[in-house]
C-alpha cells in the first residue's frame, strides 16, 4: 500500500474514532419493549394531538420490535414499508441494541462508496478519499446515533448503483439482478415514490446500451423479487401472496389522501445551494439543513457536467449514475419532504466530486475539511439547555417514565420505576394539585445547574418553588442529579405530609370529573361527555386534557355542574370518567417531614 493511502486510512480511522467516541452512548442504550408499548399506545399515534409525541426514530424501534414478535405490517405504521424497521427489531430482539444496524449502514454506504469510486476509477488513493470525504459529510455521520430510515436507504441505492455499474462494465446479468434487487430493497425501505422513475430510468437505459429485451425483464423481475424480500416480516407469517398485494391500498390510499396543496418547488434548491428550509408544516419557521456542506451544490453542478460528458462519450455509467441522482432531485422537487431526503444522492455527489478533482487532491481534502468543521460542533457541543427543557416539559406534563430516562443511574438504584411514578403521583394527591407549570432557565452548561421555577395550581393556592437543579454529563448525555427538593424543599418520599387545618374555611366541598385519558377510546365522544359534566366547552375540555401525557392516572377536568341531573350524569360516565367528592379546604399549614423528623412548613392562605 502507497504511503498516501496509508495517510489517508489513518485519516479515516481517525474520524470514525471521533465519531464514535461522541456517539458512545448508543453502545450502552438496551431496547425496553415494555416502555415503547406504552410510548407508542399514549402518542400521537394513537391519541391524536397527544402531549407524548414520540418522533421517527423511536417510533420505528417499537414498530420493528413488534414486526419481530409477528405483527402484521400493514397494521401498523403501514406507511412506510417494512425493511429496515424490521432490522432494527431484529437486533433489539436478540441484541437488545438497535444502533448495531445503523452502524452497520454506516459502514455499508462506505464501503460501497469505496467500492463504486475504484469500479469508476480503477485507483485505490481515490476511492479511499471518497470514503474520507464519506466519513467527514454531516448527512452520514449524525445518522449513527439514529433509528432512521434515510442511512440504510442510502446504503441500498449506493449498492444498487455499484451493482449497475458493474452491469456496465462487464455486462453481466447477475451484476443487473443484484441491481435490481438492491432497488428493489431501496423501494421497501421508504415510501416508494422514488421507484417508478428509477425503474423507468433503468428499463429505458438497459434497452438502449444492450439492444436485447432479456435484460430490462430481469432487471424489472429482480427489482419485484427484491420488494417481495423487503416485505419478509409478512411473508414468513402470512405466505398467500394475494392479501399482500390487496393491502397496498392501505398505503397508497394515505398518501393520495394526504398529498400536499401549493408545494414550493425551489425549497429543495435553495436548501442545496442557500443553506435555507422552509418547512412544509403548518406554522414551520425558516431555517437551515443542518447537515449541509459544499457537497451538495458542487454535486449538483458536477452532475450536470458529468452527464452531458457521459453523452458526448457514450459512457452509459456517468448517464445513469447522474440520471439517478436528477431523479431523486426531480420527485424531491415536486413532492415536500424533509432535507434528510436528499441523502441518497450525497454518496453519488461524492463520486462526481472524486471523478471531477482527482488531479487536484488538495481540493478534495479541504473539501473534507470543510465538511469536517460543519460536523465537529454537531458533536462535541453539548448544550445543557436542551436536556433542561426537556426536564421542564416532562414534569409540567407528568411525563414520568421521560422523566424517569433521564435522571441519574443512582436515582435509577435508589428508586424502581413504578415506586418513582407513584411518589410523584402522591405528591400532587396530597396537594391537591390541579395543574402544574413548569420553567427552566438560566442553564449553566459548563457548571451543570439551571435554575427550576415551577408553579402548582392546587386547592391550597397557588404553589410557587425555585430550585438550582443540577446535572452530570454521562456517556455522552446530559443526566438530572435528581432530589426530591426539586418538587418541594424538604419533600422526602421517605418521610410523610401532615396537613393541620384551622377552622376559617378558604373553600367549599365540590364534586370533581376526572378522567383517564388513556382509556378514552372516542376523543370526540369523551370530550363532549366532559363537556356536558362540568358545563366547559368541548375545546376548553380538550385544552385541559392535551396539558398532560395520556396515561394510566386519571386527570383533573373542572368542577360538576351542580344542577346535573342523575340520568345525565348516568349516560355521560364513560369508562375512565369518575366523579370525586373534594373535601373543603381550611386555612393552616402543609408539613413536610423528611425521614430524620425534621419539618419544612408551607402555610396554607387564601390566594
Amino acid at each position: 500500500m502507497k504511503k498516501v493511502d496509508i495517510a489517508i486510512l489513518l485519516l479515516i480511522t481517525a474520524v470514525v474514532g471521533f465519531l464514535l467516541y461522541f456517539s458512545r452512548q448508543i453502545f450502552t442504550y438496551h431496547y425496553e419493549p415494555e416502555y415503547y408499548e406504552n410510548y407508542y399506545y399514549n402518542s400521537q399515534w394513537n391519541v391524536p394531538q397527544s402531549a407524548r409525541g414520540i418522533s421517527d426514530g423511536e417510533l420505528y424501534k417499537f414498530v420493528g420490535y413488534r414486526l419481530v414478535q409477528g405483527e402484521n405490517p400493514f397494521n401498523i405504521n403501514y406507511e412506510v414499508p417494512p425493511f429496515a424497521k424490521h432490522l432494527y427489531g431484529l437486533a433489539e430482539m436478540y441484541l437488545g441494541n438497535p444502533y448495531w444496524v445503523s452502524l452497520f449502514f454506516f459502514f455499508l454506504t462506505g464501503l460501497a462508496v469505496y467500492l463504486l469510486c475504484f469500479e469508476l476509477l480503477k485507483n485505490n488513493t481515490y476511492a479511499l478519499l471518497g470514503v474520507l470525504l464519506f466519513v467527514t459529510t454531516p448527512f452520514f455521520a449524525t445518522q449513527i446515533k439514529e433509528t432512521m430510515l434515510d442511512l440504510p436507504l442510502t446504503a441500498l441505492l449506493s449498492l444498487h448503483a455499484l451493482f449497475f455499474v458493474r452491469y456496465f462494465k462487464k455486462t453481466d446479468l447477475k451484476d443487473l439482478a443484484l441491481a435490481g434487487i438492491f432497488l428493489g430493497l431501496f423501494t421497501g425501505t421508504k415510501i416508494g415514490v422514488y421507484t417508478p422513475l428509477i425503474l423507468l430510468l433503468g428499463v429505458v437505459i438497459c434497452l438502449i446500451s444492450s439492444r436485447k429485451i432479456l435484460s430490462p425483464v430481469i432487471y424489472t423481475v429482480s427489482v419485484f423479487g427484491g420488494y417481495v424480500l423487503s416485505f419478509i416480516s409478512y411473508f414468513s407469517r402470512h405466505p398467500n401472496p394475494f392479501p399482500w398485494l390487496r393491502l397496498h391500498e392501505k398505503p397508497i390510499g394515505f398518501y393520495l389522501q394526504t398529498a400536499s396543496d401549493g408545494v414550493d418547488h425551489w425549497n429543495q434548491w435553495r436548501g442545496i445551494f442557500q443553506n435555507t428550509y422552509q418547512g412544509f408544516w403548518v406554522g414551520a419557521s425558516k431555517g437551515g439543513l443542518g447537515d449541509w456542506s459544499l457537497i451538495l451544490p458542487i454535486g449538483v453542478i458536477l452532475a450536470v457536467i458529468l452527464f452531458y460528458q457521459g453523452l458526448k462519450k457514450k459512457d452509459f455509467s456517468w448517464i445513469y449514475l447522474t440520471l439517478l441522482a436528477f431523479s431523486i432531485l426531480l420527485v424531491n422537487t415536486f413532492i415536500p419532504f424533509w432535507p434528510r431526503y436528499l441523502m441518497p444522492t450525497v454518496p453519488l455527489f461524492i463520486v462526481f466530486l472524486i471523478f471531477a478533482f482527482r488531479k487536484i487532491t488538495p481540493l478534495i481534502f479541504l473539501l473534507a475539511a470543510l465538511s469536517f468543521s460543519v460536523l465537529l460542533p454537531t458533536f462535541t457541543i453539548n448544550n445543557l439547555s436542551g436536556h433542561a427543557e426537556a426536564v421542564a416539559r416532562f414534569t409540567s406534563t407528568r411525563a414520568y417514565r421521560e422523566l424517569y430516562r433521564s435522571v441519574d443511574p443512582a436515582t435509577w438504584s435508589n428508586y424502581p420505576e413504578k415506586e418513582f411514578q407513584a411518589i410523584f403521583e402522591n405528591f400532587y394527591s396530597t396537594l391537591r394539585v390541579k395543574k402544574i407549570s413548569v420553567t427552566l432557565n438560566n442553564s449553566d452548561t459548563a457548571g451543570g445547574k439551571a435554575t427550576l421555577n415551577t408553579k402548582y395550581f392546587s386547592d391550597y393556592g397557588i404553589l410557587e418553588n425555585s430550585q438550582e437543579m443540577d446535572f452530570v454529563f454521562i456517556n455522552n448525555q446530559w443526566k438530572t442529579a435528581w432530589k426530591w427538593d426539586y418538587l418541594w424543599p424538604g419533600f422526602d418520599p421517605r418521610g410523610r405530609v401532615e396537613i393541620e387545618k384551622t377552622s376559617k374555611l378558604l373553600k367549599k366541598s365540590q364534586k370533581a370529573v376526572y378522567v383517564i385519558p388513556r382509556l378514552m377510546y372516542d376523543w370526540g365522544k369523551y370530550s363532549q361527555a366532559l363537556s356536558r359534566l362540568t358545563r366547559l366547552g368541548s375545546s376548553v375540555v380538550d385544552k385541559i386534557l392535551r396539558e398532560v401525557i395520556p396515561d394510566d392516572y386519571p386527570r383533573f377536568v373542572g368542577y360538576l355542574d351542580p344542577g346535573m341531573d342523575p340520568d345525565t350524569l348516568k349516560n355521560n360516565l364513560l369508562p375512565g370518567i369518575a366523579v370525586r367528592e373534594e373535601p373543603a379546604v381550611y386555612s393552616g399549614t402543609i408539613i413536610f417531614v423528611d425521614a430524620q423528623g425534621n419539618q419544612t412548613q408551607l402555610p396554607i392562605k387564601p390566594n
